[in-house]
């Protein structure tokens, strides 16, 4: 996943916990809206692509409460993958919730079919080469039982620092209150030089992928999904795509 510039930069946001502190409004309402459109429901078997340090685990633990369902989060951080499982929680005692070391280039550690429901949200983008992020999908798809659901999201080409922001920050004070608003204006610039302007740069060189609507389609239609629907989220610098494997 582009070398050592991905260990680097994802292990000290996952290690010293400043990812999950300095993560913009819109970003966690792109990983809310990202498993609201894999439609849980009870018994599924739910892969989290690229889990990091469970970002999408607040939103899936209801369903581990009340819906006999099993959440599986890989990663290749082990920094991540520790923090997440403290998220998790009792979850992960009880092996509800399990997280797994590994390259999502490489045959993922599951039986064929085995999964209902998977999301990546915000991690094949990091690796640059489209054999790789073929072979990621490729991957999932091998796992997912017939007719499972992919909802992935990746930066856009129109992925804006400052946009990203200007609308967490309006957003922020509208529907969280002064307290939360407060806060955002303390971290929100520290996000935006050390987190958004970093990973601008990588888009912008190459070494990470932004995808146009086309471009992502294209690469989940060729490794064999079904496209369902998609949507611009994380304030208009993201997309969102929803697929499901053929249940033939």
């Amino acid at each position: 996943m582009s070398g050592s510039l991905y260990k680097d930069y994802w292990r000290f946001g996952f290690k010293t916990r400043l990812y999950d502190l300095m993560s913009p409004w819109g970003y966690i309402q792109s990983i809310r809206s990202s498993v609201e459109h894999l439609k849980i429901v009870p018994g599924d078997r739910i892969l989290d692509v690229g889990c990091g340090t469970g970002g999408a685990l607040p939103f899936i633990i209801p369903f581990l409460f009340s819906g006999e369902c099993e959440y599986y989060g890989v990663d290749i951080l082990s920094e991540g993958l520790k923090v997440a499982k403290g998220k998790a929680g009792k979850f992960a005692r009880n092996k509800k919730a399990k997280f797994i070391k590994t390259n999502i280039t490489e045959p993922l550690p599951f039986d064929a079919g085995s999964v209902s429901k998977a999301l990546a949200h915000f991690s094949v983008y990091t690796l640059s080469n489209r054999k790789e992020r073929l072979a990621a999908w490729r991957g999932i798809y091998a796992v997912l039982e017939p007719g499972g659901m992919l909802v992935a999201a990746n930066p856009a080409l129109s992925y804006d620092p400052k946009t990203i922001i200007q609308d967490s920050m309006l957003n922020v004070k509208k529907e969280e209150g002064i307290g939360a608003f407060l806060f955002a204006r303390i971290f929100y610039p520290f996000t935006r030089r050390m987190g958004l302007e970093h990973i601008k740069r990588q888009l912008d060189r190459n070494i990470w992928h932004a995808y146009s609507l086309e471009d992502f389609k294209e690469e989940l239609e060729e490794t064999g999904f079904i496209f369902l629907k998609s949507e611009r989220v994380y304030c208009d610098s993201g997309l969102l795509i929803a697929v499901e494997k053929n249940s033939l």
